[in-house]
C-alpha cells in the first residue's frame, strides 16, 4: 500500500521539474516563463534567479577553505596559516566533483570561473606539497 505523504512528496517533486523545465524551454526561446519554487530573485541578499551568486558563493567559500588547507590563506578564527594537504585535496576534489556533475547546466561565466579556480588551487596543491614549501600566489 502506498503512503499518502510519498504521493505528496513525489507530486510535488514533479510539480517543481515541470515548472523548470517550462522556465528552461522559454528561456531558450528568449522569454521568461515561470519561476520554480524558490528560484525567485531575493533582493534583501542579492541572490540572482536560479542561483547564480548563490553558486558563485559556494564555489568561493570552497575554494577560500582549500586555500586555507593549503597554508595560502590564515585561519579566521586564530590568525595563523597550517597546512593541512589532505583536507586541501579533498576540498579540491569536492569542487572537480562539482565541475563533472555540473557540466552543461552553468552559464558560461560560472563554467570558466569554476575551471579557473580548480585549475590554480591544482596548481597551487602541487607547488605546497611537491614545490620545497614555496608559496603559490592564493586563488581568485
Amino acid at each position: 500500500m502506498t503512503d499518502p505523504i510519498d504521493k505528496k512528496i513525489d507530486s510535488d517533486w514533479k510539480r517543481r521539474a515541470q515548472a523548470e523545465k517550462a522556465q528552461l524551454d522559454a528561456q531558450s526561446r528568449g522569454r521568461k516563463g515561470p519561476e520554480p519554487a524558490g528560484q525567485a530573485e531575493d533582493a534583501e541578499d542579492g541572490m540572482a534567479e536560479g542561483g547564480g551568486s548563490l553558486f558563485a558563493s559556494f564555489l568561493s567559500s570552497l575554494a577560500a577553505q582549500a586555500a586555507m588547507y593549503l597554508g595560502l590563506e590564515p585561519d579566521p578564527m586564530t590568525g595563523a596559516r597550517r597546512a593541512n594537504p589532505e583536507q586541501a585535496r579533498y576540498l579540491i576534489d569536492v569542487i572537480g566533483m562539482l565541475e563533472e556533475k555540473t557540466r552543461g547546466n552553468l552559464t558560461p561565466e560560472e563554467d570558466r570561473t569554476l575551471k579557473l579556480v580548480l585549475h590554480e588551487l591544482r596548481l597551487a596543491f602541487v607547488e605546497v606539497t611537491q614545490g620545497g614549501g614555496r608559496r603559490p600566489p592564493p586563488p581568485r
